[in-house]
C-alpha cells in the first residue's frame, strides 16, 4: 500500500511580517507540506503578503474581523492562515467558513481519501469562558461533519494548557476541562503531548521567562497515531521574535481503498432462552425438509476431502438460516441505553434506510450524489440527537447526586459507586508487547494476532532431539496407515446416531459459539435428522483423517481480570467447539 509522507507545521506568528524570515527557514529546513499560522496580524488587503514569504507556497487566510470595524485605532491581534506547497496545489481545495479564528483546507490524497486540515486560534483568557465554549461547539460541528468524509487534523493555538501524557495531570481549569472533553468525545489526541515528541517541553513562554505552557498543538484521531513518525517542538531561535515555538510532525497516512462489497450480512442474535415448543418444532421441520442438506449428505456423497469442506459449509449455512427463521431474536435492552426514546428510534431507522439506499447506489461519495448527501444528513441528525439525549440523561444523574448529597447519604453513595463502574480509559491508553508500546485498536489487534500465531506455530530449539522426532513421526504414520486399513474393512459407522444424541444431551447451553457462529442449541434442537447428518459427517472426518480448515478456526478472547490475577484466555472453534467428535 502506498503511504505518502506529509510534513506538518503550526506556529503562532504574533505578527507575520516581523517573523517571515524565521517561517521561511522553517518551511525549507523541514520541507513542510502543510503549514498553519495563527495571529498573522494582517489586514485583509495585506493577505497577499503570505505569498511573498516563499514563492513555493500558496495560502488560504482570513483577517481579524476587528480590523473591519470603524475606529480611530485599528489594531488586529488575530487572523489565521494555512500555507501549502505548490506541488500539492491540484489536490487542495480551500474550505470557506464564516469565521476569523478557524480556517480549513481539503487535501485529496486519492479518490475517496481526504484529509481535512483546520488551523485554529481560539479565544484567549481575555475573553469570556462562554465565548470559548461557543468556539468549542463550532469545532464539534466541524469535526462531526468532516470526520464522516475523511481524516480531520486540527492544529494551532488553542489557548489552554494540556500536559504531557507522562506527567501527573493536575486539576484542569474550566477551559482545559472543556477542551479535554472535546478531545475525549471525538477520540482525538494532541501529538506533541506524547512522550515521543522531542525538543522543547513547552510551546509558549512569557516575556519574562517565568511561565511556560503547552498551548499550541497538532491534534488528530487516536487511531491515526500509528502513522505519526516524528514530532518536535522546535527550540528557540534568534530569528523567532514570537513567544510561541513551532510544532512540527511527520505523518504517513496510508491510502485507503473502499471495497463496495465490504459489508457482510450481519445475522441477528437468537434468544435461546425464549425458544418454545412451537419454534423448536418449526426448526426441526425446516431441517428435515431442507433439500440442500438431503443432497449433500446422501450415501456416497462424502467421498473426498473437498466434499467434506463443501458439506461443512452447507451445514453451517442451512442451520443458521433455519434458526434465524424459526427462533425469536434478541431485542433491544433499554437498561443499556436508558436515554433511548422513540425519537432516537425513528432517526436510527431513517439513517439505516438511507444507508441501505446509498449502498445500493454503489457507495458514491461527494455532495453531488443525492443518496450520499441524504445518508450523511440522516446520520448527522441521529448523532446530534443521540449526543443531546445522552448528555441530558447524564445531567439528570448529576442532579440526583447533588440532591442526594444533602438529603439521603445512602442514596448518594449508591449513585457514586454505580458511576465508578464506568470506564475511565482515555485516548492514548496503550499495551506493551515485547517492549513495544501499542496505543491503537488496529495496532493492538495486530500484536495479539502475532502473539497467538507464534504461540501455535511449531518451533525447533537448538537442542532439539531429531532422532526422537523421527521415531514419533514413524509411529504416527503407522497409526494413520493402520487406521485407514481398519476403517475400510468396517461395515458399520464408527460414530452412531445414538452416540451423537447422547453427546448432545451432555452439552451445556447458553455458551459462546465458535467462528462459524453455531452454538450448542443449533445442534441440540435439530432433531433426529440433524443427528443423522452429524453422524455421517463425523464418520467421513474419521475415514479420511481430515477436518475442514474452516472448522479449525477459533475465536480467542483475552480477558484481563485486573490486579495481580492472571490473564484468562477463552478459545472456541467451529461447529460448537468440535467437542461432539470426541
Amino acid at each position: 500500500m502506498e503511504t505518502p509522507a506529509i510534513s506538518i507545521l503550526t506556529r503562532n506568528a504574533t505578527g507575520i511580517m516581523s517573523s517571515a524570515a524565521y517561517l521561511s527557514d522553517c518551511l525549507n529546513h523541514n520541507k513542510v507540506d502543510i503549514c498553519g499560522i495563527s495571529e498573522h496580524w494582517l489586514y485583509e488587503k495585506d493577505l497577499s503578503f503570505l505569498y511573498l514569504i516563499d514563492n513555493c507556497y500558496n495560502s488560504h487566510a482570513v483577517s481579524d474581523w476587528d480590523l473591519k470595524r470603524p475606529s480611530k485605532r485599528r489594531v488586529g491581534k488575530g487572523g489565521v492562515a494555512i500555507l501549502w506547497h505548490r506541488k500539492h496545489h491540484n489536490k487542495i481545495s480551500p474550505l470557506l467558513f464564516d469565521d476569523d479564528r478557524i480556517v480549513g483546507i481539503k487535501f485529496e490524497i486519492n479518490t475517496d481519501n481526504f484529509i481535512f486540515f483546520f488551523q485554529l486560534y481560539l479565544p484567549c483568557v481575555n475573553h469570556s469562558i462562554e465565548l470559548y465554549k461557543e468556539y468549542l461547539n463550532r469545532l464539534q460541528n466541524i469535526i462531526s461533519i468532516y470526520s464522516e468524509l475523511g481524516t480531520v487534523i486540527l492544529m494551532g493555538d488553542i489557548n489552554t494548557h494540556l500536559t504531557r501524557c507522562s506527567q501527573q495531570e493536575p486539576r484542569l481549569n474550566s477551559r482545559g476541562a472543556h477542551f479535554n472533553d472535546l478531545l475525549r468525545e471525538n477520540n482525538l489526541i494532541s501529538i506533541n503531548t506524547l512522550d515521543f515528541c522531542v525538543g522543547a517541553g513547552s510551546t509558549f513562554v512569557t516575556y519574562d521567562g517565568r511561565h511556560e505552557s503547552l498551548i499550541d498543538h497538532i491534534i488528530l484521531p487516536v487511531e491515526k497515531l500509528q502513522y505519526v513518525t516524528f514530532c518536535e517542538i522546535r527550540d528557540d531561535d534568534a530569528l523567532n521574535v514570537s513567544r510561541h515555538r513551532p510544532v512540527h510532525c511527520m505523518v504517513e497516512l496510508p491510502i485507503c481503498c473502499f471495497d463496495p462489497d465490504e459489508d457482510q450480512i450481519e445475522y441477528k442474535k437468537i434468544n435461546w432462552r425464549k425458544a418454545d415448543e412451537k419454534s423448536v418444532n418449526a426448526y426441526v421441520s425446516a431441517i428435515q425438509n431442507n433439500e440442500r442438506l438431503q443432497s449433500n449428505f446422501l450415501e456416497g456423497r462424502l467421498n473426498s476431502m473437498s466434499s467434506i469442506d463443501q458439506a461443512y459449509e452447507t451445514l453451517v449455512n442451512e442451520i443458521t438460516v433455519a434458526a434465524q427463521n424459526c427462533f425469536p431474536v434478541k431485542r433491544f435492552k433499554h437498561f443499556l441505553k436508558p436515554y433511548w426514546n422513540r425519537e432516537l428510534d425513528t432517526l436510527h431507522k431513517r439513517m439505516t434506510q438511507k444507508r441501505a439506499a446509498w449502498v445500493s447506489d454503489g457507495r458514491p461519495r461527494g455532495p453531488e450524489f443525492v443518496s450520499f448527501k441524504e445518508y450523511k444528513n440522516a446520520k448527522r441528525e441521529f448523532r446530534r440527537c443521540h449526543r443531546k439525549f445522552a448528555n441530558e440523561y447524564l445531567q439528570t444523574q448529576v442532579d440526583q447526586i447533588d440532591q442526594a448529597a444533602e438529603v439521603d447519604s445512602s442514596l448518594f453513595w449508591r449513585l457514586i459507586n454505580a458511576r465508578r463502574k464506568n470506564s475511565n480509559s482515555r485516548p492514548g491508553s496503550e499495551l506493551l508487547f515485547d517492549g513495544r508500546h501499542c496505543n491503537t485498536s488496529m495496532e493492538i489487534n495486530s500484536e495479539w494476532a502475532d502473539y497467538f500465531a507464534k504461540l501455535y506455530s511449531p518451533t525447533r530449539a537448538a537442542h532439539f532431539n531429531n532422532v526422537f522426532t523421527e521415531v514419533v513421526g514413524n509411529e504416527m504414520a503407522n497409526i494413520k496407515r493402520n487406521l485407514e486399513i481398519s476403517t475400510e474393512s468396517l461395515n458399520f459407522p464408527i460414530i452412531s446416531v445414538e452416540e451423537v444424541g447422547s453427546a448432545l444431551n451432555l452439552m451445556h447451553r447458553n455458551k459462546a459459539g465458535g467462528d462459524d457462529g453455531l452454538m450448542y442449541e443449533h445442534l441440540i434442537y435439530g432433531g433426529p435428522f440433524l443427528h443423522e447428518i452429524l453422524s455421517k459427517f463425523f464418520n467421513a472426518i474419521v475415514r479420511f483423517s481430515y477436518a475442514p480448515k474452516a472448522m479449525k478456526r477459533g475465536v480467542i478472547i483475552t480477558i484481563f481480570k485486573g490486579g495481580t490475577k492472571g490473564r484468562i484466555i477463552r478459545i472456541t472453534t467451529g461447529l460448537s467447539h468440535y467437542r461432539l467428535s470426541l
